[in-house]
């Protein structure tokens, strides 16, 4: 009858002690572009709030207004296609022309 024999287990290695580079996804440039649709989002939707009125009254030309109404929703999505490009776009290395 054989004995059973006893495997090594592989030691579990520390990431904080892996000397292998940290790759970063996104670059300088991705962030400006991202705090500029987010920047972008902020005035979109402050545009879209306002319009303090007496509990008493209805006043639709406040409501319906061309800012409320239309700039502000296309400010928000420009903001959110600006976002969008941020994270997709890859910045050109200096050597590419």
């Amino acid at each position: 009858m054989s004995t059973p024999t006893k495997y090594n287990k592989p030691s579990k290695s520390n990431p904080a002690q892996s000397s292998a580079p940290m790759n970063i996804i996104l670059k300088k440039e991705n962030y400006y572009i991202l705090g500029f649709g987010i920047l972008l989002l902020i005035i979109g939707y402050l545009l879209m709030s306002g319009g303090e009125q007496p509990a008493n009254q209805y006043n639709t030309d406040e409501i319906y207004s061309f800012r409320r109404i239309t700039l502000s929703p296309i400010v928000v999505v420009i903001g959110y296609i600006v976002i969008a490009f941020g994270v997709m776009h890859r910045p050109q290395k200096k050597g590419d022309n």
